[in-house]
C-alpha cells in the first residue's frame, strides 16, 4: 500500500513539474546564420537571364509534340515565377492553343494556369471552348473561373452548364466548391460571415497553438497572421504590442485554392512542427508544416495517435469548428481542397527575386504555388538575410513551448488594401478579457492542486 502510494505521487510530481517547470529547449535563430549565395545581385542576375532566355523562349521555340510537352510545362513555370509577358509569347500561345485538346492532361493543365495567371482576357474564346469541350473537372472549372473574372454577370450560365455536363458535381470537391463559388459573389459572402469572436476564443484543442492568418477575398493582398497560445493569450513582442506579422496567401497563378497551384485556401490546417526545406526558392529559414485533411490520417491531422479510424469524415473537421462558424462554407475549403488531392502547403520564408513583382500589391512579398509565404529580404553582396518576418513567426512560435495545433485561415473581407493590425485589436483584446474571466474560474482549482505539492 505505501509503495502504491510513493508510485503514485511520484507519478503526480512529474506531471506537477512538467506543467509547472519545464521548457523545452528551442533552436537559436538569428539573421547572420542566414544565407542563400543564390539571392546576391550576381546570382539573380544570372538567373534571371538563363530563366528568360533559355527555361522560356528556347523551351517555347521548339515545336510543341508529346515528347516535349515537358520543356514547354518548364517555360510556363518559368513564365508564371518572373511574371513574364511579352507580345511574341502571346503569339507562341495562341498558336500552340490549335492542338492543346491533343496534348496530356498535365499539360493542358499546366497550359491553363500559366494562361490565367498572366492574360486575363486575352483568352476569353480559348476558355469557353475548354469549357464546352473538356469533361475534366479541374479544366472545366479553370476555364469557367477564367471567364467569370471576365463576367460575373455569367455565373448563371456557367452554373447550368456545370450541371448539364457532370452528373456527380455534388459529390466531386471541385465542381461542389465550383458551384458554390457560381452561386455567390464576395459581398454576399461576407455578409454570412460569423462573428471573429467566436473563432478567436475557440480552443480547438486543449493545450495546443492556434495560429490565425486573417486574409482578404482578394490575395494580392497581404494577410495579417497572430499566434495564440495555450492560455488563451496572444503571443506579444517585446514591447507589449500584439505580435503579428504579414503573410502572403496568394499563388503565382492566383487560382482559387482547390485547384492545383491555387491560392493557400482557407479552413483549418493541422500544425505538425518545423523543418527547414532543401527547395532554394524556400531558403534556410525554419518553416511551419502543415498538413490539410485527407493528406495525412485522422489521428495524425488531430495530434491524436490512438485514433484508428483513417476514413476521412467532414464531421470530424466540422467539429473543430465553433459551432457557428459550422454552416459557414468558406471555411471548409481545406478541407475539399485535401479531398482534391492539394499537398504540401506549408508557412515558408522566399529567396525568390522580388523584383519580378515590383509594382503589384503584394511586393516585397513573393507568390508561391500555394503556399503562405513571408518576406525575406537578402543582401545583394554576400546573400545574408537582412530582413525575415518568417525567423520572427518561427521564434515567436518556438517560444510557445507547444510545437503542434492548428493553422487557421480566415478571409475576412473584400478590401482592396493590406490586412492591418489595428482592424481586429479589439476582437483580439475582448478575446483575451474572454479567456481571463475563464480563467478566474479556474485559479482556486489551480491552487488548491498546487498545494498537494508543497
Amino acid at each position: 500500500m505505501i509503495l502504491r502510494k510513493n508510485i503514485r505521487l511520484a507519478v503526480l510530481i512529474f506531471i506537477a513539474i512538467n506543467l509547472f517547470t519545464c521548457e523545452p529547449q528551442r533552436p537559436k535563430l538569428h539573421l547572420s546564420n542566414l544565407k542563400a549565395i543564390h539571392a546576391t545581385s550576381s546570382e539573380r542576375e544570372k538567373f534571371k537571364k538563363d530563366l528568360i532566355e533559355t527555361t522560356i523562349f528556347k523551351n517555347l521555340a521548339s515545336d510543341l509534340t508529346a515528347e516535349n510537352e515537358a520543356q514547354w510545362q518548364g517555360a510556363f513555370w518559368g513564365m508564371e515565377l518572373a511574371f513574364y509577358r511579352s507580345d511574341s509569347i502571346l503569339i507562341i500561345l495562341k498558336n500552340a492553343f490549335n492542338n492543346f485538346f491533343e496534348r496530356s492532361p498535365s499539360f493542358q493543365r499546366a497550359f491553363i494556369e500559366a494562361i490565367y495567371g498572366l492574360y486575363s482576357t486575352e483568352f476569353a474564346q480559348e476558355m469557353k471552348r475548354v469549357a464546352e469541350a473538356t469533361d475534366h473537372p479541374k479544366l472545366f472549372a479553370m476555364a469557367i473561373h477564367y471567364l467569370c473574372r471576365i463576367d460575373e454577370n455569367e455565373k448563371p450560365v456557367y452554373l447550368k452548364l456545370l450541371q448539364q455536363k457532370f452528373s456527380d458535381w455534388q459529390i466531386h470537391p471541385i465542381l461542389y466548391l465550383l458551384s458554390l463559388d457560381l452561386q455567390t459573389n464576395a459581398i454576399e459572402k461576407f455578409k454570412n460571415r460569423p462573428a471573429l469572436f467566436d473563432i478567436l476564443t475557440h480552443p480547438f484543442e486543449k493545450g495546443k497553438v492556434i495560429i490565425y492568418c486573417l486574409q482578404r477575398n482578394d490575395r494580392d493582398y497581404p494577410g495579417l497572421t497572430i499566434i495564440k497560445k495555450p492560455d488563451g493569450k496572444f503571443m506579444r513582442s517585446a514591447d507589449g504590442a500584439i505580435f503579428s506579422i504579414p503573410h502572403l496567401a496568394r499563388s503565382a497563378s492566383n487560382l482559387p485554392g482547390y485547384i492545383t497551384n491555387g491560392n493557400t485556401p482557407q479552413g483549418i490546417f493541422s500544425i505538425q512542427g518545423s523543418e527547414v526545406s532543401k527547395n532554394v526558392f524556400i531558403g534556410a529559414t525554419p518553416n511551419l508544416q502543415l498538413v490539410m485533411p485527407f493528406e495525412v490520417a485522422p489521428g495524425k491531422y488531430f495530434h491524436q495517435p490512438n485514433m484508428h479510424d483513417t476514413t476521412w469524415s467532414k464531421k470530424y473537421y466540422e467539429n473543430l469548428l465553433p459551432e457557428r462558424w459550422r454552416n459557414y462554407q468558406p471555411m471548409y475549403e481545406a478541407f475539399y481542397a485535401g479531398k482534391a488531392e492539394r499537398t504540401e502547403i506549408i508557412a515558408h520564408g522566399t529567396t525568390i527575386d522580388p523584383e519580378f513583382y515590383r509594382g503589384l500589391p503584394f511586393y516585397p512579398n513573393t507568390p508561391s504555388l500555394g503556399c503562405l509565404t513571408a518576406k525575406e529580404i537578402w543582401s545583394g553582396i554576400d546573400g545574408t538575410c537582412l530582413v525575415s518576418d518568417q525567423l520572427a513567426l518561427m521564434k515567436a512560435f518556438f517560444s510557445v513551448g507547444v510545437e503542434d495545433g492548428y493553422f487557421v485561415i480566415i478571409e475576412i473581407d473584400d478590401k482592396k488594401q493590406p490586412v492591418a493590425l489595428d482592424e481586429i485589436i479589439m476582437e483580439l483584446l475582448q478575446a483575451e478579457d474572454k479567456e481571463k474571466q475563464v480563467m478566474s474560474l479556474l485559479i482556486p482549482s489551480l491552487r488548491a492542486m498546487e498545494s498537494v505539492f508543497r
